[in-house]
């Protein structure tokens, strides 16, 4: 649940800042007094409603992303699997989790916005009106009613979209030392296409099957997966030109359900794991463009390969990994001053407090995206995770 939480975050605020607003579900669930310390970070006190809005707000991120894919939203009451819960604490449903989370993330943004000046870092005034706008646009878009269950007041939104900008521009100030020079050794990318055919028939716990697999299953399935990959090989081999033959489309050919990937794999480093070993190893003697001459059965016994080296030293990829090299570097420096910063500091929560706001199915929000918005986001949204719908749930 940690990484969930930390992946939709910005998302999650990016929302806020572009118009969204936040409502209830009609639920009669008791208001909550934003307006009690939950923590206090170094002295500085933190009103429950900057939890609590941080925290719902993800909430219905989650529902959103998880529901469109899973069609259902009834999670946060579900108790935690015993080995992801903390180690001697008592199982935490996943809702008690998110809120924790959320938690821990405020107190390293509050220790954040302390050392700021440290940095150098302040706001612009235009980032300040932009926040502004986007707080009274939730106050402006919701009923006090709604606001009262949520718990957040227009200085609780400020406050929470503060801390999460000054958050976004630190990482750079704090990692400005690190070493960005990345050899091409280190960096070097070699990329492969290939085709990847299941030997185990899986068509019993799906309702989809390919048109030249239904019929078939057990040992008869693999003989049909094996005579498949070969039937591409061979496809690919007899092309006219193997070096730039659509292998996604040969694949196809033999069974609709097949499709071709572009992978790539350090070179300097052939157990990265991005790219299945036995592909690399069966790859690692030909020059661009060669396709491997037989099939490949790969590292976990079950699944057959289809390959074909396209560049032993592919430049683009390259420079893309150098700079990825460069971002994890930041990331890690970043991390671990932040971290440091943390356990110095004197966090005293108040658990009290904390308790009255939970995190449940019972009683969910809804996040709305407008189709257009004149108001820009200050906040860089940094998940892959994109929310164009409504994000509804039904009390349970």
């Amino acid at each position: 649940m940690k990484s969930i939480a930390k992946r939709i975050a910005a998302v999650a605020l990016a929302g806020i800042m572009g118009g969204s607003l936040l409502t209830g579900c009609g639920s009669k669930s008791n208001a909550i007094d934003g307006s009690k310390t939950v923590v206090t970070v170094n002295k500085e006190e933190v009103p429950l409603g900057v939890l609590s809005f941080y925290a719902k707000f993800e909430q219905a991120q989650i529902y959103t992303y998880y529901g469109s894919m899973l069609g259902t939203t009834g999670m946060f009451d579900q108790t935690m699997e015993a080995s992801s819960a903390d180690s001697g604490e008592e199982a935490k449903t996943y809702g008690q989790s998110l809120r924790d989370t959320c938690l821990t993330d405020i107190e390293k943004m509050v220790v954040m916005r302390q050392k700021a000046d440290d940095y150098d870092i302040t706001l612009t005034d235009d980032e300040k009106d932009e926040i502004d706008k986007a707080a009274q646009a939730y106050i402006d878009n919701n009923s006090e009613e709604d606001r009262k269950k949520i718990g957040a007041r227009k200085e609780d939104v400020v406050e929470l979209m503060t801390l999460e900008t000054y958050q976004s521009k630190m990482l750079d100030p704090i990692a400005k030392d690190v070493d960005t020079n990345v050899t091409d050794e280190e960096a070097q990318q070699t990329s492969v296409t290939y085709v990847s055919i299941s030997t185990e028939d899986t068509s019993s716990s799906s309702e989809a099957t390919s048109e030249a697999t239904e019929s078939t299953s057990g040992e008869d399935f693999k003989l049909q997966a094996e005579a498949n990959a070969q039937s591409i090989l061979t496809a690919v081999q007899n092309a006219s030109d193997p070096a730039t033959a659509d292998m996604d489309a040969l694949a196809k050919a033999v069974d609709s359900s097949y499709s071709a990937t572009t992978g790539h794999y350090t070179t300097s480093d052939t157990t990265d794991g991005t790219v299945d070993s036995k592909v690399v190893e069966a790859v690692k003697d030909l020059k661009d463009g060669q396709v491997a001459d037989q099939v490949i059965t790969g590292s976990d016994g079950k699944t057959l390969y289809v390959a074909r080296l396209d560049k032993v030293n592919d430049e683009d990829e390259t420079e893309t990994k150098k700079a990825s090299i460069v971002r994890q570097r930041k990331q890690d420096e970043y991390d671990k001053v932040t971290d440091e910063w943390v356990k110095a500091a004197t966090i005293d929560v108040d658990n009290d407090v904390l308790n009255t706001l939970t995190i449940t199915d019972a009683d969910p929000v809804s996040l709305k995206m407008p189709a257009s918005s004149d108001t820009t986001s200050t906040t860089e949204a940094t998940s892959d995770v994109t929310s164009t719908a409504e994000a509804a749930s039904t009390a349970s």
